[in-house]
């Protein structure tokens, strides 16, 4: 079988930097966050069709005569109304019809310091901050967060660097600038469920299809397979080495999961493929059972830009189809090629 491959189908040149871009559900538009050059937010929202890509709607962080620029955005957690949830770097999260961007829907000062993610599933959302703490919130409602997990207790707190949910509606975990890894149950907000330790600051978490995915400043891909916990090796975990430095984004095809886009500091789209073992678990000298996570394998590296790749979103309705984010101010759409089933 033929490996992936990856062709770029069209690209629309901003005139703000972009920082953050997500596929509208269930529609062919895109919504793209980021910052003017005086550090004011932008938000537009971009229509994909057999011209490209069009413009059709601009708006951004001037509600209340604020100036914030925006840094993260995300569709998850809010279900039917297709509202965009979008965290600044003051703090503060709002709530976005991606039909009226003149004023937000809701807005909340949510954190101390910059919103570095967001991420949402089941009808919540989660954020990460600079302030060290990850919290959750139901969009309908912003007044006040649902759950607050603090940083390190008795420690120093490091940032929030990237939020995962799943989709069970309780499981969060968070990635931290000092390369922690912890996994939370917000049913049980008081403690940390699992964690573990990266060499390099955590930028980007993924969980689903009973596995997490993270990526480093360090280049680092790294895989671990959450369908078996042993009581002391913990997660059985796969790791790889991207070309091109940081990795700012990981996320997997949602047609076909065993697909991964990485979004590279060197300007490039890196996909890898995982590779399922041929048995889930294997006895350990103790008797219990280890997970075996499998293996990566890289396939196609896209050069799209001179810049740093700083987001990606794959389309949840046309399979292969993915957007980017760069540096350059350019927002481009490629589609990947001879997905893995």
């Amino acid at each position: 079988m033929a490996e992936p491959g990856l062709v770029q189908v069209t690209k629309f040149s901003s005139n703000f930097t972009l920082l953050s871009c997500t596929w509208v559900p269930s529609s062919p538009r895109l919504a793209a966050v980021g910052s003017s050059l005086q550090g004011q937010g932008r938000l537009a929202v971009y229509a994909l069709s057999g011209a490209g890509l069009t413009e059709v709607a601009r708006g951004g962080g001037r509600a209340g005569g604020a100036t914030r620029a925006l840094r993260c955005s995300t569709f998850g957690g809010t279900g039917d109304s297709r509202h965009l949830v979008t965290g600044d770097f003051t703090g503060r999260l709002e709530v976005w019809d991606p039909e009226i961007l003149a004023q937000p829907v809701d807005q909340v000062s949510a954190h101390d310091d910059l919103v570095n993610c967001v991420a949402g599933a089941a009808g919540q959302v989660v954020t990460g901050s600079r302030d060290g703490r990850v919290r959750a919130w139901d969009p309908r409602r912003l007044a006040r967060s649902t759950a607050s997990i603090e940083g390190e207790a008795g420690g120093p707190a490091h940032d929030c660097w990237a939020v995962a949910a799943g989709r069970d509606g309780h499981t969060v975990v968070g990635g931290y600038s000092n390369g922690d890894i912890r996994l939370f149950d917000l049913r049980k907000p008081a403690g940390c469920l699992w964690a573990t330790e990266l060499p390099g600051g955590v930028t980007s978490l993924e969980v689903g299809e009973g596995r997490l995915v993270g990526a480093t400043v360090t280049g680092g891909l790294h895989l671990w397979d959450l369908a078996t916990r042993h009581p002391e090796f913990g997660y059985c975990r796969t790791d790889s080495k991207v070309e091109g430095g940081c990795l700012w984004q990981v996320a997997a095809c949602p047609q076909a999961p065993a697909l991964l886009a990485a979004a590279s500091q060197a300007g490039c789209l890196q996909l890898v493929g995982h590779e399922a073992p041929l048995a889930a678990t294997v006895e350990s000298s103790d008797g219990m059972d280890v997970g075996i996570p499998g293996h990566l394998i890289h396939s196609t590296n896209t050069q799209l830009a001179d810049r740093p790749v700083t987001s990606l979103s794959w389309s949840p309705d046309k399979a292969g189809l993915l957007a980017a984010t760069s540096f350059d101010q350019t927002l481009r759409v490629c589609l990947a090629t001879n997905l893995p089933t």
